[in-house]
């Protein structure tokens, strides 16, 4: 397979690891649901701007800056879509961390050289990027530990997990999006990564 020299191949492990060397800098205590917002703005100093029909005008939900000054996101989702915005903001983040370099050599300053940039990457560049920064933000809300131990005291309370009913799936996964400020497909992706023998259970149900 050819390499890509723009945007290294990192493995699940290695995002991992740098997903947990970013919640030792900025949480470390790792208590649940993480506070990227805070992060962001108090700790790493970057604002996120509401911008007005970003996604209606552009089809773009979101971008950070490649100064890494500012997180811009559609302000109808700011506003009305927390737990997504939640999940968007570890998404740009996960560029800062894992593509500096990249993303600095490419002058992105507003929603025209954004786009811009988009229009300069292939297909399969997109998907590197796409999965990279999605795999590091559930990595970021969801830290293994902390996640596996909010879905054991779940799961204890209706049984083993033979015992789970559809109607028992459904809730312990609406509770823990509710609990953990992400969507519920986002908790989905995450137990399949972290506990496969539950998204078994999961996946009989959808």
């Amino acid at each position: 397979m050819k390499t890509n020299p723009r945007i290294p191949y990192l493995s699940p492990k290695e995002i991992e690891r740098r997903a947990s060397s970013f919640l030792d800098k900025y949480c470390p205590d790792r208590d649940l649901p993480i506070p990227i917002e805070e992060i962001i703005e108090l700790k790493m100093g970057i604002k996120i701007f509401p911008v007005p029909n970003l996604r209606k005008d552009f089809s773009v939900d979101s971008y950070i800056s490649s100064d890494f000054s500012q997180i811009c996101i559609d302000k109808r989702c700011y506003e009305r879509e927390e737990n997504r915005c939640r999940f968007t903001y570890a998404h740009e983040i996960a560029h800062l961390i894992l593509h500096r370099e990249f993303y600095q050599s490419v002058m992105i300053q507003d929603v025209q050289s954004y786009l811009i940039f988009q229009n300069t990457l292939t297909h399969q560049e997109i998907k590197r990027l796409e999965i990279q920064a999605h795999l590091f933000a559930g990595f970021i809300l969801l830290p293994n530990t902390q996640f596996l131990q909010t879905i054991s005291k779940l799961t204890k309370s209706f049984g083993d997990i033979e015992a789970i009913t559809v109607s028992d799936m459904g809730m312990i996964i609406r509770a823990l999006a509710s609990k953990l400020k992400v969507s519920e497909q986002v908790i989905i992706k995450q137990i399949e990564i972290c506990n496969p023998e539950l998204i078994k259970q999961v996946y009989k149900f959808l």
